[in-house]
């Protein structure tokens, strides 16, 4: 018995360590413009759209709403822009309690720039942290980096993301109502 809980125990840090490397590849691979000829001009609607409706398959235990999903047309790679907001919204689903409220919205109503937010009736960041909560390896707190998992790359990575199509993540939160991430990118 003891043993096979020290085998499981083992495997568990070792998948948790390769996804930290695995992590840890994909930013070099950002920073190093590995995806830069992968660049299309894409419609972020069409992809949050998507996105949308796999969340309220895949998430019974969260409410989904579609604010608005204007279309948006950027130029990036998708599958990188997938993974961004698909780990906003993991961060969501984290940090929100059963029955909690998860809007997804993409607006292009600004001049130069469209948005596309995600935001969640959950615990919210405390506004001294907020600034950190993109470094690298950065936890708000470790008892809630316990229980949720995670290596504080999260963050980092779709910040990452956002830089290399030129734009820019902007994440505004009040503690015990919620937190709203945005990324904002170029019109094309």
């Amino acid at each position: 018995q003891l043993r096979d809980e020290s085998i499981e125990a083992i495997r568990d840090e070792i998948q948790g360590m390769n996804k930290m490397v695995e992590d840890l590849l994909l930013i070099t691979r950002i920073e190093n413009n590995y995806f830069d000829e992968d660049f299309v001009i894409l419609d972020v609607s069409v992809l949050l759209e998507k996105i949308f409706y796999q969340c309220q398959m895949i998430d019974p235990d969260h409410q989904y709403i579609m604010e608005s999903c204007d279309h948006a047309f950027v130029r990036g790679n998708e599958g990188l822009l997938i993974q961004a907001i698909r780990g906003l919204l993991d961060n969501s689903r984290k940090y929100t309690p059963v029955g909690g409220t998860i809007t997804l919205s993409c607006r292009g109503d600004h001049k130069k720039m469209n948005e596309i937010a995600v935001s969640d009736s959950g615990c919210g960041i405390p506004a001294a942290e907020l600034e950190k909560v993109k470094e690298r390896f950065y936890r708000i707190n470790s008892d809630r980096s316990r229980s949720t998992g995670g290596s504080g790359l999260g963050l980092s990575i779709i910040d990452s993301i956002v830089s290399i199509h030129r734009g820019k993540l902007v994440i505004t939160s009040e503690l015990n109502k919620g937190t709203k991430a945005s990324i904002f990118l170029k019109k094309h």
